[in-house]
């Protein structure tokens, strides 16, 4: 028989007396676990009761004396004694009640607890002392593995039990559980957790394959071991008094069971505080409400077992969220900031259900349930309805499980799947507590979560939270937006333009208003396909006013999509996201083309056909060469072929397009390819070495990179000048704007990097570098001094010269101190993304961000943006949809295409090197013509003359100054007492910084002095001082 009551717990019953449940991690192989994915799943749990050896006399060290309690206790109204069949039975009840209600009946368990006699148990030959001894948790663990084998085998010897008819095991052993912080006089009982595999082969050996039963027909390799009973003697923290703290079973025997379904543990598994406190099952919130009523599993958890199917909203968009006991299923709103991290969104509320008994009966209830007090403190913070057996008095269902939660309103989560899935095999998804993969932004605002406190009602957002307004200027309305504490940034401080603003006041039913600002409308887009190094490439394909996105996967599929998202060539194709566990999301494909071999180059777009209409050019691997028209007339769901051309080896680097519309193409045997437009061959010729790179010369020479040397290709005689041996990227433009092209070369044949410029056939510049660059060269005029900059990444930097070799101020730029970002193999775009008539630099790298940084080197507001997954390739600077603002569009290595729309004005005179290679056609040419200085009537500013670094403790130091005009500059270093030390002469190039090395292998450490002195032609002198401290 049982009674329906409503039952009251103290909220601070446990955690103000500093008790906090000190859970095992619960490392895990993968054969370990359950892992659903949204299916029905139907299980079967085998519970043994084991018991120990009889004490005699009691041993003081553990609690009880090794048997099951089966007397009666009128003391204790929490799970009290009888300790028999029907109480463990109806503990299973309440387990089985509770993943039928928040897996949404996804997950039905049926459990037999054994032995089958009312007052019978498993008795080992061993004392409770023998397993649980006080000693480090590694031997401590390692003795409870020893424990579960035992109990294990002595279930079998009874001859009585079928194993292979059950799914999983749990162990109830008698006594109380070793599973708080606070001490007590009983150190030698047994810790409760899920006993892993893993665990059982550090105790037992590699080879061991788990606990023969059945006459070896079948092996238990993990199982769950709890106790009868989580109610015992404590000693207070203050006084140092033991008293007795009445604790549920329930919370322990669900979480570590939830650990063998699967369910990572999001405490810190490494010192055990908290990573989301009393807001769900994996951390403290298994002792909510005494123990009686865990909490639910966070929403991710929820989404990975496959039990929540979340609501992706990529749109701006007003709703109102239901709670679970209106909605009558779990409902979570997903925003995504990328592939790999997103916000959870969820309404609790703890009361939902009408209350229909009178305070007085539930104040009886409860007083009668405790007769031995006579009075019980009655508080009315949280409250549920339960099903309380009246013979065993085990609470077997609740109908709210967020009754016992500290509040009401919504919770906002943040979830990293690139943390949690780095850190899933070794459960410590939340261990950094800087960066935990499953985080909830605490709208107090104080984020102490493990700090300071397990959460409070303010973590709840709701209009009139006192605490969210102290840290956010006492505002009255409630919100999550970049610049809100909490923010809605990435954990990389990226920013997507998310704020989710307009929260009601509490109430049953939450609204909110959520605005994505930052993303383009119909993004991200899904492809499936990996991108490697090819860049996205944008033009006009379809011949309306936008402009489309066109790339090319590795596994030689081309995608195209128009400015809202849809895809150039109507299909009927999907594809199906899946992030960790059972998420999954289904996207609408662009496929436009596939070259049915692999395309490792990005791909060129030009008007072949005069028809108004950009087509789309790539090359494979297996040498083939391939146009589409973005016309279907099949009706194949596939655009319409031009041509193919074989060259006979792979295409190493992307089509260029001439401007008479011919195609260069260059191959791994060192062939050079010249198409017409309709694919027919022009004409070729064969270098003998692998071809690296091509760029345009001018309209009838083009710039070929071998592995053995830079050169130049006329088109009309074919021949070919070699200009250095340089070997790597390559670009052209007026660097010197002198009215002639330069060629530049970024030099990979030496052991470390190299720019080297030519023109006319001869070199008249090389740099050497610290390293070796990959990414693409851009060239382009980034601080008005008249001339072009050669601009490009390296590893964590952006690096800028001058056109006579020098640094540019201010650079290199390092990306990131604390985190570097590695190599950046993406071009640095040039342009103005802001709209303040400055062009600013922008580069994506191997961290999944686009970082973005004015020309003095500072990071432009509202960057990094974020993607899910690395970024090799380069993204390009538009305004597709023709809105007049400036997009940004890129391609990560997991798939997606991101887009986004920010607010200033596009301006393409102000946009430098918009794209991959500048241009659609690959054409690695730039005509800026940059706008004359007037010289400045300093002939050498103060404030450009200094050394860096300074303080020099390498084996040099670079003196720079700025010239107004050309100069003789004489440089005299003099130490402390003024004797001359060395004399440099140093460059002297108008209107531009110049440079000179002063070495220091035979200088000691010292402060000196160097007195810069500049003499034009025309008499004007002017001489600075610096001081340089050398330090050795």
């Amino acid at each position: 028989m049982r009674s329906v009551v409503f039952l009251l717990f103290l909220t601070a019953s446990l955690i103000g007396q500093n008790l906090q449940l000190r859970k095992q991690s619960s490392l895990r192989k993968s054969s370990d676990a359950l892992m659903s994915s949204g299916i029905h799943r139907h299980v079967n749990l085998l519970a043994l009761r084991v018991q120990f050896r009889l004490e005699d006399p009691d041993n003081d060290r553990t609690t009880g004396n090794g048997y099951f309690d089966l007397g009666f206790n009128p003391n204790r109204a929490i799970d009290p004694p009888p300790h028999n069949k029907r109480y463990f039975e109806d503990q299973m009840l309440a387990m089985k009640n509770y993943f039928l209600d928040v897996s949404d009946s996804n997950l039905i368990i049926d459990y037999t607890v054994k032995p089958d006699g009312d007052n019978d148990a498993i008795t080992l030959g061993k004392f409770m002392r023998e397993y649980g001894r006080d000693a480090s948790e590694e031997q401590r663990s390692l003795k409870l593995a020893e424990f579960f084998y035992d109990a294990i085998a002595k279930a079998d010897s009874t001859g009585t039990i079928d194993f292979s008819l059950y799914d999983y095991v749990i162990i109830f052993h008698a006594g109380v559980g070793q599973d708080f912080s606070r001490s007590d006089n009983t150190p030698d009982d047994l810790s409760s957790r899920f006993v892993t595999y893993d665990l059982l082969q550090q105790r037992f050996g590699s080879t061991f394959d788990g606990v023969p039963v059945n006459g070896g027909a079948v092996k238990i390799r993990h199982g769950v071991v709890v106790p009868e009973t989580e109610t015992q003697a404590l000693i207070d923290p203050f006084f140092g008094l033991e008293d007795t703290v009445e604790v549920g079973l329930a919370g322990i025997l669900i979480s570590n069971f939830g650990s063998q379904l699967g369910m990572p543990d999001l405490f810190n598994t490494n010192n055990g505080t908290n990573g989301i406190g009393v807001f769900g099952l994996e951390d403290q919130g298994a002792l909510n409400g005494d123990g009686l009523i865990p909490a639910e599993p966070d929403p991710w958890t929820k989404i990975y077992m496959g039990w929540a199917k979340p609501v992706v909203i990529s749109d701006s968009i007003n709703l109102q969220l239901l709670p679970k006991k209106i909605a009558g299923k779990n409902t979570i709103i997903k925003i995504p900031i990328n592939s790999t991290e997103y916000f959870l969104i969820e309404n609790k509320q703890q009361n939902v259900i009408p209350d229909e008994l009178s305070p007085a009966f539930i104040f009886n209830a409860i007083k009668d349930s405790n007769e031995s007090t006579g009075v019980v403190t009655y508080d009315t913070l949280y409250k549920a309805g339960a099903v309380r057996s009246v013979d065993t008095k085990v609470i077997t269902k609740v109908d709210e499980y967020d009754s016992a939660l500290p509040g009401s309103g919504l919770l906002i989560w943040h979830i990293d799947e690139k943390i949690i899935a780095a850190n899933l095999s070794t459960n410590s998804i939340n261990n950094n507590p800087d960066r935990r993969g499953v985080r909830l932004a605490e709208a107090s605002g104080s984020q102490d979560i493990g700090f300071t406190n397990s959460g409070e009602p303010f973590d709840f957002y709701f209009k009139g939270n006192e605490a969210f307004a102290a840290y956010n200027q006492n505002v009255d309305s409630v919100f999550l937006t970049p610049f809100s504490v909490p923010n809605s940034l990435s954990n990389d401080r990226a920013n997507h333009g998310i704020s989710i603003t307009q929260i009601s006041a509490l109430q049953p039913i939450m609204s909110m208003n959520i605005r994505i600002s930052l993303q383009q409308k119909g993004f991200p887009q899904f492809t499936g396909e990996r991108f490697g190094f090819n860049s996205v490439v944008v033009g006009d394909i379809a011949g309306d006013p936008r402009e489309e996105i066109v790339a090319a996967s590795s596994d030689g599929s081309v995608w195209a999509w128009f400015s809202d998202g849809n895809p150039v060539i109507a299909n009927s194709q999907f594809k199906t996201y899946y992030g960790l566990g059972g998420d999954s999301t289904e996207y609408p494909v662009a496929f436009f083309a596939s070259a049915s071999d692999s395309i490792l180059t990005s791909p060129a777009l030009a008007d072949l056909d005069n028809d108004g209409k950009s087509d789309v050019i790539a090359g494979t691997k297996n040498g083939f060469v391939l146009a589409w028209k973005a016309n279907d007339t099949d009706a194949n769901e596939s655009a319409d072929t031009l041509f193919i051309y074989q060259t006979g080896s792979a295409v190493t680097f992307s089509p260029m397009v001439m401007p008479d519309k011919k195609i260069i193409v260059g191959c791994q045997n060192g062939l050079l390819v010249i198409l017409n437009a309709n694919g027919t061959l022009a004409n070729s010729v064969n270098l003998s070495q692998p071809i690296l790179h091509t760029a345009l010369f001018n309209a009838d020479s083009v710039l070929i990179s071998t592995t053995s040397g830079v050169g130049v290709l006329s088109l009309l005689s074919m021949n070919f000048s070699v200009l250095d041996n340089a070997s790597g990227p390559i670009i052209a433009g007026d660097l010197s704007q002198t009215g002639r092209t330069n060629a530049v070369a970024l030099d990979h044949s030496g052991t470390t990097g190299a720019i080297k410029t030519f023109f006319d056939g001869n070199s008249n510049l090389s740099v050497s570098l610290t390293e070796k660059i990959i990414s693409p060269p851009s060239m382009a005029d980034i601080d008005n001094d008249g001339f072009l900059e050669i601009i490009f990444g390296g590893s964590n930097k952006i690096y800028a010269y001058n056109h006579n070799g020098s640094l540019v101020t201010n650079f290199p730029i390092t990306i990131d101190t604390r985190n570097p970002v590695g190599t950046i193999t993406s071009s640095v775009l040039i342009g103005d993304i802001d709209g303040d008539n400055a062009v600013d630099l922008l580069t994506a790298a191997p961290n999944g961000l686009i970082y973005a940084y004015d020309s003095k080197g500072t990071l432009k507001s509202g960057f990094p943006l974020a993607t899910g997954k690395s970024i090799f390739g380069s993204p390009a600077i538009l305004d597709t949809d023709k809105d007049g603002d400036v997009e940004i569009v890129a391609a990560s290595d997991d798939g997606f295409i991101y887009m986004w729309d920010l607010s200033a004005t596009y301006n393409s005179a102000r946009i430098k090197w918009a794209q991959f290679l500048h241009d659609a056609g690959h054409s690695a040419f730039t005509d800026e013509q940059a706008s004359p200085v007037v010289p400045g009537n300093e002939l050498m500013p103060k404030k450009s003359v200094y050394n860096y670094p300074n303080p020099a403790r390498g084996a040099s130091t670079t003196i720079r100054y700025y010239l107004s005009e050309s100069a003789e500059v004489t440089i005299h270093i003099v130490d402390m007492a003024g004797d001359l030390v060395q004399t440099l002469h140093g460059p002297g190039v108008a209107a531009t910084d110049n440079e000179i090395v002063w070495p220091l292998n035979k200088i000691q450490s010292g402060v000196y002095f160097a007195k810069v002195t500049a003499k034009t032609s025309g008499g004007k002198k002017t001489t600075r001082t610096i001081k340089i401290a050398v330090s050795k």
